[in-house]
């Protein structure tokens, strides 16, 4: 009987004689055996299979990395946010590095939170040192130091309303049937994104210096009432970034950072960690 066309139960081309090939079964091996009781370390892992924490061989390696670079790699539900948690811990509890010095950026306020409160429910883990582990989204952290340099502005995130605006101002400009708000704004959004200001957007063909109009009307609103999007809190964040001033001391203060969900960083977001991690280089990602 011929197969379904529609489901193929195996590549097209390979035939069904062919066996299927099997994955290396990886190590059932927790830190109870990896980890001995004589190593200098062992009664922190102790503390963390207690509460039912126990890490495999790479999550080991990555929880007791020291100084320098570290690329950790893993799926979905193979516990980052444990991994990193647990290394925050370990941090404090085995190098000594101040609670207040270790900088964890995620991309959502939830994911900050459950940082946040895995860090809390590790054991030796101070109540004052688990507030005072910086677990931020890059949006928080943006706007903190914004607000820290006296920067007032309304956030202005309100997708609606965002589109509502430029739908107003596609009106004034008679190009309301030239493109749709929800374009323009996404295309802003991705300029932005590169670390570009919108008075650098091209200009070389009509439909470029059309939605350009658009966009530099809809800036031009933000402006006079006051009023920033989440683009220009990383934007206007990321020229701070640039001023010695300014950047310094965060170095200073920030000699571990950690960041989660790394592979959906854009580029302004990249430059802001390269340049928030060039002092000590102690950065996992």
């Amino acid at each position: 009987m011929d197969p379904n066309p529609a489901f193929y139960p195996r590549p097209i081309g390979v035939p069904y004689s062919a066996s299927s090939p099997q994955a290396p079964r990886a190590s059932m091996d927790t830190s109870s055996t990896l980890v001995s009781d004589s190593d200098g370390d062992s009664a922190y892992f102790r503390a963390l299979e207690n509460v039912g924490i126990h890490l495999n061989r790479p999550q080991i390696q990555a929880v007791r990395h020291g100084k320098g670079p570290l690329l950790t790699l893993a799926g979905a539900g193979c516990g980052k946010t444990t991994v990193l948690a647990a290394r925050a811990g370990y941090l404090m509890a085995l190098r000594d590095v101040p609670a207040s010095s270790i900088l964890l950026v995620t991309f959502t306020s939830k994911a900050a939170a459950e940082m946040k409160l895995r860090i809390a429910g590790l054991p030796g883990v101070r109540p004052a040192a688990a507030r005072a582990v910086q677990a931020r989204t890059f949006h928080s952290f943006a706007l903190a130091m914004l607000r820290h340099r006296g920067v007032q502005d309304e956030v202005f995130g309100e997708t609606q309303a965002q589109h509502t605006v430029m739908k107003m101002m596609l009106r004034q400009l008679g190009l309301s049937e030239a493109f749709q708000p929800e374009s323009l704004l996404s295309a802003l959004s991705a300029w932005k994104a590169e670390g570009r200001s919108a008075d650098e957007l091209p200009e070389t063909v009509r439909e470029e210096s059309d939605a350009k109009r658009a966009m530099l009307a809809y800036e031009a609103w933000k402006q006079e009432r006051n009023k920033m999007d989440f683009d220009d809190i990383l934007l206007r964040a990321s020229v701070l970034l640039r001023d010695p001033d300014v950047l310094q001391p965060l170095q200073r203060r920030f000699s571990h950072i950690m960041v989660d969900e790394f592979q959906d960083t854009n580029a302004l977001q990249y430059e802001m960690v390269q340049r928030l991690a060039a002092r000590h280089r102690n950065l996992m990602v």
